[in-house]
């Protein structure tokens, strides 16, 4: 368990080596296109986005990524779309969903559910969140 952990964490080191997928240098340069910039405060939605991105044009990466992101409204997590980015596809509406035990061959990878939440509209989270965030990354399988 050691082990995947830290090579999850290493996809975040901030390196320009290729297998770090996650870094800030890999960030700016992917999110470019979408106004990231150093120096910058980048929205929740803009940064999953930018992280998508990646994981989408690296599929060599040891990670899968399920985007939980509709357009407004709240976000809503499907199993369905999980297993399928979990077994390589893509988890979009229309396209074939797996179920658990099926897939197209491809090896099962490690997911990484992002939800992207603003917590508040000023610089700081609103006090109501805070017992629910430390549930929740007091939680064996959170980052």
């Amino acid at each position: 368990k050691n082990d995947f952990q830290r090579n999850v964490v290493s996809l975040f080191l901030d390196l320009t080596a290729p297998k770090h997928y996650l870094s800030l240098h890999n960030i700016v340069r992917e999110g470019h296109a979408c106004g990231i910039v150093p120096g910058h405060w980048v929205g929740p939605y803009v940064l999953c986005q930018t992280f998508k991105q990646i994981m989408d044009n690296n599929k060599d990466c040891p990670i899968a990524l399920y985007l939980v992101a509709e357009a407004g409204g709240i976000p809503t997590l499907y199993k369905s779309r999980g297993l399928a980015q979990g077994q390589g596809g893509s988890g979009r509406d229309g396209e074939a969903e797996a179920e658990e035990g099926e897939g197209d061959g491809q090896a099962w990878k490690p997911l990484l559910i992002l939800i992207p939440v603003t917590l508040g509209v000023t610089s700081s989270i609103n006090p109501c969140y805070v017992p629910q965030i430390l549930t929740m990354l007091s939680m064996p399988q959170s980052l």
